[in-house]
């Protein structure tokens, strides 16, 4: 049953470690190399957490099944972990794609790492934290959700209103990647686990509710927030439409000068 006394004391206490590990090392933490390591430590966690119940399993009921999410990215959540971990251990982060990952990894980090500790089906079918696997998803998301936070924490990228085209083009390869899954599985003639939701709705009464739907909802709730973001936090002349409306000019200008 989600939101019962232990959901909710797991939710507080560990939103609270969060916002304050946050907090403690965006005031005390200076030295890139640190935060690169901040940054590697919490992606090898969220990784490591999520398929410790292979060893778990191993040790305790001397057999282990490997998950489907473990070999591949089924649910948004895995997109995240594994985008998160391919960003902090790749040492060239300045070209366009890694800065197009790392905005694409914050939003998606963050949202994930919420909804997966919110709303996580797994223990809203077994209410019960003193199950390790129940356990480790829940800590696997807050994990990941302190790596996907940090990004923006630690200086990696920027909010800024052209991030809704990273937020685009990891959209699309998430639905890309669920449509490669299927085939992957309609080929060795198995059954898949809805990936992405892609197959059906996550909420069976809630038909509506898509991998569709979704994905258009938070392109324009990115939208809001982003270009809200801009008009309190940046100058003017900052803002996307001035930077526009300045690389036009200038242009118009070099082929008046031609």
């Amino acid at each position: 049953m989600l939101f019962d006394f232990p959901h909710i004391l797991f939710m507080v206490i560990s939103f609270s470690i969060v916002a304050v590990l946050e907090i403690v090392f965006f005031k005390y933490v200076r030295n890139q190399k640190t935060k690169d390591t901040i940054l590697k430590i919490s992606a090898l966690l969220t990784l490591i957490i999520h398929h410790s119940s292979l060893w778990y399993d191993f040790i305790v009921n001397k057999q282990a099944i490997i998950e489907e999410n473990m070999l591949f990215m089924i649910y948004p959540c895995n997109v995240a972990m594994w985008f998160l971990f391919i960003y902090a251990f790749i040492d060239y982060k300045n070209n366009i794609v890694m800065k197009m990952l790392a905005e694409y990894t914050f939003y998606l980090g963050i949202f994930g790492g919420i909804i997966g500790i919110m709303f996580n089906q797994n223990y809203g079918s077994n209410p019960n934290l003193f199950d390790f696997h129940i356990f480790k998803g829940l800590l696997s998301h807050a994990t990941m959700l302190f790596g996907a936070i940090y990004l923006r924490v630690g200086g990696y990228m920027n909010i800024r209103f052209k991030n809704v085209i990273s937020a685009i083009i990891g959209y699309l390869f998430m639905l890309v990647n669920a449509f490669v899954i299927i085939k992957i599985y309609d080929k060795i003639g198995m059954e898949v686990d809805n990936p992405m939701f892609l197959m059906e709705a996550p909420i069976d009464k809630y038909p509506f509710i898509n991998i569709y739907t979704m994905g258009l909802t938070g392109l324009i709730l990115l939208s809001i927030i982003t270009i809200s973001y801009e008009y309190f936090f940046l100058k003017k002349e900052d803002r996307w439409y001035s930077i526009i409306i300045n690389k036009m000019n200038k242009k118009k200008e070099e082929k008046e000068n031609e």
